[in-house]
């Protein structure tokens, strides 16, 4: 019976003893860490996953079990090394091997260079956060510096103008916190700061962050008896936060909270084009300085906005095409060398032989040709580099030649591209976007010019032949004129260049961005028409839209 009754209470003791170890505020840490996670670090909002992480720690008021308390810390560590701060990630990964040596890395989600600084930090198996030691500062020294350091928060190097400052710090429950702030142009002022879920709190209000500049702040803390317990930045080495007009930092939150609403415009509604307010130079942005409490200068240009991928354009395009030729009417010239003349005002081809000692040539040099309708899609690869497309229709071109009127003019236009833009992120500001590029596609080029032959086809001392003539008026007379011997009549035609119906060119330009999505485009293309082959330039003038 007395073995029976062991043996229950040794069977009773074995399946309580995990509940007996668990401690009551895991759970809930467990809720955070998991939020932290899953919600806030995936979506790349690490100061928010941080945050959390931490006011979890300083919510289980040591409740919570080590290796909860190992996990979190350990999390916290894969956060800050996912925003490259290796330094702060190998403290973290310190805290969590001082509360369970045997705790390990999510390697799932931790960067390459996080693995290596857990792995460092495994090595050297250095405990976490220190007891504080106090020490007495310096004399004239701010007295809130003595102690150890704080955890804090927000660490971001800037925020939008009229966005209020959460301010966020873990320490002892019986500790006091102060925090110390002021603007570029004001004085220190000071807010005590309140317990709320594990952390103590405080916001820099709207009066410190109306204008541009540079806000300033350090928390110290001290405990029960009074004495210094800790700080974070000093009075005379504070943390800065720059004030700027926009900025692609997500506004700073208390931990599982949304960002505090913008701030109302104080004053008229020039202060914020007003030189931002500065104590030094380094307050200033890149070549400005400060001069009377406020930065001067021209500062560098940054960018305006974010960069349209998908840009939209209609162009207008003319052709110019490098002409030259001799006996350019001839029947060899219009077979096989893509001349092709016309009786002036008509569509019939001039079909009977010049003479040949006549003229009949034109000479070297641009001649005003076809032109375009185009309309343009661009997708823009990185920063600097745009793929695409141009598709048009095109005006201008020759009337049937041939035989049997098989030589028709192509009027289609189509086009691959691609082109580099120049500049540090050209899209993602307004002003002049310069690019060059290559491309190739489907297109045919048509150049007018008059020509002058020796017409042999119609009565000698004239009329020359007409567009009704089938056949020659004369016919011993056409056999010796086109033999050279019999005088000809002047005759003036249109002669036809055709060039294409395919090419492969560069081109090279400049948009003028009057905003970040829209601008006005000017391209120089130079293209070599095959099989035909001849050299074409092509100015063009667009309007495109991003998108």
């Amino acid at each position: 019976m007395r073995r029976r009754f062991v043996a229950c209470w040794v069977t009773l003791a074995t399946c309580l003893a995990p509940a007996a170890l668990a401690s009551p505020r895991d759970g809930d840490a467990k809720k955070s860490i998991d939020e932290a996670i899953n919600k806030h670090y995936i979506a790349a909002k690490y100061d928010r996953a941080e945050s959390l992480l931490v006011a979890a720690i300083g919510a289980c008021k040591g409740q919570c079990s080590p290796p909860v308390v190992a996990k979190a810390w350990m999390y916290v560590g894969i956060v800050r090394g996912g925003k490259n701060d290796q330094k702060g990630a190998k403290e973290a990964f310190g805290n969590a091997f001082a509360a369970d040596p045997k705790v390990a890395l999510d390697d799932v989600i931790a960067t390459p260079e996080t693995q290596k600084t857990f792995a460092a930090a495994k090595r050297s198996k250095k405990g976490g956060a220190a007891t504080p030691t106090v020490d007495v500062p310096p004399a004239g020294e701010d007295p809130g510096s003595a102690g150890g350091s704080l955890d804090c928060s927000p660490k971001v190097s800037e925020v939008q103008v009229r966005h209020p400052i959460p301010v966020w710090c873990t320490a002892d429950e019986r500790a006091k916190l102060e925090l110390k702030y002021k603007s570029a142009s004001g004085d220190w002022k000071s807010e005590k700061m309140k317990k709320r879920r594990g952390t103590f709190q405080a916001t820099i209000p709207c009066d410190a962050v109306q204008k541009k500049g540079t806000v300033r702040f350090y928390v110290r803390a001290r405990d029960e008896n009074g004495d210094p317990a800790g700080t974070f930045g000093k009075k005379n080495d504070p943390v800065k936060i720059r004030i700027v007009r926009d900025s692609e930092e997500e506004p700073p939150a208390f931990p599982d909270k949304e960002p505090p609403k913008r701030c109302p415009r104080a004053g008229d509604d020039e202060q914020e084009e007003a030189g931002a307010a500065c104590e030094t130079s380094d307050d200033c942005d890149t070549g400005q300085s400060c001069e009377d409490g406020a930065c001067r200068g021209t500062k560098k240009k940054k960018a305006g906005g974010k960069a349209r991928s998908a840009w939209f354009g209609l162009h207008y395009a003319h052709d110019f095409a490098l002409t030259s030729g001799s006996e350019v009417c001839s029947r060899d010239s219009q077979k096989n060398e893509g001349f092709a003349c016309f009786y002036q005002d008509s569509e019939t081809q001039y079909e009977f032989m010049p003479h040949p000692n006549y003229s009949n040539d034109i000479k070297g040099g641009l001649a005003p040709a076809t032109f375009r309708a185009l309309i343009s899609f661009d997708y823009l690869l990185g920063q600097n580099f745009t793929t695409g497309v141009r598709v048009g229709y095109a005006f201008g071109g020759g009337p049937p030649s041939g035989a049997k009127k098989e030589a028709k003019f192509l009027p289609f236009h189509a086009e691959v591209r691609a082109s580099y833009w120049f500049g540090d992120a050209p899209f993602a500001s307004d002003g002049f976007r310069p690019y060059v590029g290559l491309g190739g596609g489907a297109a045919q080029v048509d150049a007018k010019l008059p020509v002058t032959v020796g017409d042999c086809a119609g009565t000698p001392g004239g009329p020359p032949s007409s567009p009704s003539d089938d056949f020659p008026k004369d016919t011993a007379y056409y056999v010796n004129c086109r033999q050279g011997s019999a005088k000809p009549v002047p005759l003036q035609l249109d002669v036809y260049k055709r060039l294409g119906q395919g090419f492969i060119g560069i081109h090279g330009g400049l948009m003028y961005a009057v905003t970040v999505e829209s601008g006005v485009k000017l391209e120089l293309s130079v293209m070599q028409m095959l099989p035909t082959s001849g050299q074409v330039l092509e100015p063009s003038l667009g309007y495109v839209f991003g998108f």
